[in-house]
């Protein structure tokens, strides 16, 4: 581990229990927009983008590539074309 990490780590770990210790109810704990949180997902985020971009890509190739597929989102349109293929 580099330390740079630790001290990341140690960090975190004192924003985590100040804010648990500043709040009067649970419910702020779990409410609230802490700091060390918006820290933490800047960090974290360009990691789960690239784990999501190698876990999803096949299948969202597989979708997006099919011919039959209809991205229609008016709910009129997307009933009648239920009932459609129901009564045929």
């Amino acid at each position: 581990m580099s330390i740079v990490f630790v001290i990341k780590l140690i960090f975190s770990q004192i924003c985590i229990r100040e804010e648990v210790r500043a709040a009067r109810t649970i419910d702020e704990v779990t409410e609230s927009h802490p700091m060390y949180m918006a820290i933490a997902v800047h960090y974290v985020r360009p990691k789960q983008v690239n784990y999501v971009k190698e876990t999803l890509q096949t299948v969202i190739r597989e979708v997006i590539e099919q011919e039959d597929l209809d991205l229609e989102t008016d709910p009129t349109v997307v009933c009648s074309s239920i009932m459609l293929n129901i009564h045929c």
